[in-house]
């Protein structure tokens, strides 16, 4: 990995040393004073911005679209601080470089460090930071530490504590620090936005940058990867800055592995309607709008862990400050036999805050945040320069010969990845390829690896066609032409299909019918950035759909054959094996997926990326500690936030949740105030499945069989995030057709609408010969079986509108 200027691995030494300085609100109240973002929905009716957001009545959009941005305000209560203040702050910081460097030379010097074909090392692959993320790592540490210095000087002289700190700390400006130098945007005069001086944007260009910047011409820089994720509410740290969150008593929280072995036994629930491509979707949409990277050593970029191999905690002299495992408790109902008390956990890599200021600490996206296959293409120039073959528009292949029912025929997979460590388990122990892509995920399972093969199929599919039709097309415009379009279809998908199918059909006709001729109204003042409690929480819900045992099916959807998960973690070559890649489209296509509730397969509970010991990891475990390291606010402010009452007792909870549950997070946490959001949503019933929600049942779901996958507090902050990711999408490929060189036109986005999964494993797979056209749920007589030669049943493109005429 590469190395990180050693200058800002001064704040290695400071985080151990400045920590527990502020106390943040025991009852984990929101602080900061927001800025009201404008109603989406007083937008779309008149065209004004709304100031201030009223009470949900149960019509229009619920309260979450009315929030703010919450990256602090500037109050006139509060005095200037002047710029010695705030270089000094940052000089002290610098000052503790040599105690760093110890620190790290010392681990370095045990040999502590990720072994390859561990599942540490799975875990090192699925939040691989990139060049630019290790970068950012150093002067997103620099304004922390910094931060918890200024708690301990200027808010003892302010006479501040608490939230009141903080929200002062929040207000402070960077300006032309050594580190403020390295906003991507901050605020200058009352309407103006400075954005970083190497952005250059074209702003008549049809086509998207590669890493998600010029796409809102006002503020190049949102929505760009590499940048923060945005909040719903204010962050919740225990010292108001980056520690851990704590119970509202003050003590430690319950271990994340004791909740997940708690609440979460592996039993076999199928739903019996939806399959698993649905929820393989969710993890496609899932890596588009995401990607935390975790921190690695600053000064050379070495990985970090946090546990003995045998499975106990590292000595306090080796622990590095990013460390923050996970207690493993004595009686683990499965680690017990394994001898394991500690689970590694690497805190999440953090940046400068948005609106350039000192305050709590915020976690990067090295995705970009809109839905543009950043996953297929690469989220960075670097990245995409390297998928790409600058041949004929089309992206970097590999050839195989394979058998069908008519010959032999020619198919192509991803090339194999030339740094194979970073992405790929065991391949020096048991000699395993990886592919490369766009997005080095796509080697997580197999079928995850099918669907990306599909995409990369697609897209030199519709290179070839439109080079036939415009033979005068050199291959930067074949090129994006067929992005373009690829874009366009993962957007239809995705709001036509898999949006409705999780929050609901009538949630969402609430809040995304429009005047479909018109297609969607553009708003640039929209932040679109991806939320850190979608990323960190709500899309994860499909980790308790995913399926241990996967069937490869034939033609005649019979099962031939059948593959585990836990045996194929980063082992992708899986589908190119006789038969597999198609058995594996209609296994997406024909298998249940299991029902989303807090029952997950014993393959991603301790087993996950399982390579060279009889145990993994456990994903629940994970994606809590996570919460904890972001600073996620209780499940109890977002359910008041969605709309729900605020639960004051563990029997409140009873209006969305099964009271068995609910006894056992009573047995779990001690306030009704802890409960982490990733263990609240999942807790919750699927709307259909509630009975008595009280006025909120009364007020919006009046349909009690509404069906959705998630419950409400997930179907808020699902349908929250995919409102701004097509509203602030100056590129979404149905916009109202105001500037024609950055919008489809209407007969391409006619074409486009016909788009649907079903006719990409139609076209894509080796020897696909039938599907349903409704590929997210079970073949039944509302949704037959048909040839995919039938393209009245299964919609298929017309390209002629995309031919150039002079």
């Amino acid at each position: 990995m590469v190395a990180v200027p050693v200058m800002v691995g001064a704040v290695l030494w400071t985080a151990s040393q400045l920590t527990g300085l502020v106390n943040y609100s025991r009852e984990g109240q929101p602080i900061g004073t927001p800025r009201i973002l404008p109603s989406f929905y007083a937008k779309l009716q008149s065209g004004a911005l709304r100031q201030e957001a009223t009470p949900w009545d149960g019509s229009g959009i619920p309260p979450l679209f009315l929030m703010s941005e919450m990256s602090g305000k500037a109050s006139s209560n509060f005095p200037k601080v002047t710029p010695e203040d705030v270089a000094g702050s940052l000089n002290y910081v610098k000052d503790v470089l040599g105690r760093s460097l110890r620190l790290e030379l010392s681990i370095e010097n045990a040999n502590v460090r990720v072994l390859e074909g561990s599942a540490e090392h799975g875990q090192l692959i699925a939040s691989y930071p990139k060049k630019e993320s290790l970068r950012r790592q150093g002067n997103g540490l620099l304004a922390a530490r910094a931060s918890l210095h200024l708690t301990h000087t200027l808010c003892k002289r302010y006479g501040y504590k608490g939230d009141k700190c903080v929200e002062f700390l929040s207000t402070i400006d960077l300006g032309n620090t050594e580190v403020g130098k390295h906003c991507d945007w901050k605020k200058g005069g009352e309407n103006e936005i400075i954005t970083s001086a190497n952005l250059l944007c074209h702003k008549n260009s049809p086509y998207r940058m590669e890493d998600g910047s010029c796409n809102n011409p006002n503020n190049p820089a949102l929505g760009k990867t590499y940048t923060g994720y945005r909040r719903l509410l204010f962050p919740n740290y225990a010292d108001g800055i980056q520690q851990m969150r704590r119970s509202v008593s003050g003590n430690p929280l319950p271990s994340a592995r004791h909740i997940s072995a708690s609440l979460s036994p592996d039993s076999d629930r199928p739903d019996q309607v939806t399959t698993l491509s649905l929820m393989q979707w969710t993890q496609f949409v899932e890596h588009d709008l995401a990607h935390t990277p975790s921190a690695t050593m600053l000064n050379k970029g070495a990985s970090i862990t946090c546990c003995r191999d045998d499975g106990f905690p590292l000595a306090p002299r080796y622990q590095h400050p990013s460390c923050s495992h996970i207690e493993i408790p004595s009686n683990d109902p499965f680690y017990q036999k394994h001898r394991q008390q500690c689970m590694n956990y690497v805190r999440s890599i953090t940046t400068i805050r948005p609106g350039c200021t000192f305050g709590p600490t915020e976690q990067i996206n090295q995705a970009t945040h809109f839905l543009d296959a950043s996953m297929i293409y690469g989220s960075d120039a670097e990245t995409q320069r390297t998928v790409r073959s600058y041949d004929g528009g089309k992206l970097k292949v590999k050839e195989q010969e394979v058998e069908t029912s008519t010959g032999k025929r020619t198919v192509t997979f991803f090339p194999v990845s030339s740094e194979p460590l970073d992405i790929c388990q065991g391949i020096s122990i048991k000699g395993h390829h990886c592919y490369h892509g766009g997005d080095s995920r796509a080697n997580e399972h197999p079928q995850l690896t099918a669907l990306h093969t599909l995409w990369l199929r697609e897209h030199n599919r519709l290179a070839d066609e439109l080079s036939k039709l415009n033979p005068h097309w050199k291959d930067e415009k074949l090129f994006q032409e067929a992005r373009r379009i690829v874009i366009g279809q993962i957007q239809h998908i995705t709001y036509s299909d898999w949006l409705p199918n999780v929050i609901g059909t009538e949630y969402y006709e609430k809040l995304f019918s429009e005047n479909e001729e018109q297609g969607t109204e553009y708003n640039d003042d929209i932040d679109p950035s991806t939320s850190n409690e979608f990323a960190t929480a709500a899309i994860r819900f499909a980790r308790s759909m995913m399926e241990s045992s996967i069937k490869l099916y034939e033609e005649n959807r019979k099962v031939n054959d059948t593959i585990f998960l836990r045996n194929h973690y980063n082992q992708p070559v899986v589908i190119e094996k006789p038969g597999h890649f198609d058995s594996l489209i209609r296994g997406m296509a024909t298998q249940n997926s299991q029902q989303m509730d807090l029952l997950f397969t014993e393959d991603v509970t301790s087993l996950l990326w399982m390579e060279d010991k009889p145990y993994g990891m456990d994903v629940i475990s994970l994606d809590i500690q996570r919460g904890r390291d972001h600073g996620l606010q209780p499940y109890n402010k977002y359910r008041e936030l969605c709309g729900l009452p605020l639960a004051k007792t563990f029997d409140d909870l009873l209006d969305v949740m099964p009271k068995s549950v609910v006894e056992k997070l009573q047995k779990l946490y001690s306030s009704v105030n802890d409960i982490d959001l990733y263990v609240g949503g999942m807790s919750e019933l699927p709307n259909g499945k509630i009975k008595n929600i009280g006025d909120f049942n009364k007020k919006y779901q009046k349909n009690k069989s509404e069906k959705s996958l998630v419950g409400p507090t997930f179907q808020c902050i699902i349908a929250e995030q995919m409102l701004r990711a097509r509203k602030a999408d100056r590129f979404f490929y149905d916009r109202a057709q105001e500037d024609s060189r950055s919008v489809f036109t209407p007969s391409q986005i006619a074409e486009l609408k016909k788009a649907s999964l079903a006719r990409i494993f139609c076209d894509n797979g080796n020897e696909v010969l039938r599907m349903q056209q409704k590929v997210f749920e079970k073949p039944s007589e509302s949704n037959p079986m048909n040839f995919c030669n039938d393209k009245t049943n299964i919609p298929s493109m017309n390209l002629s509108p995309w031919v150039e005429t002079f």
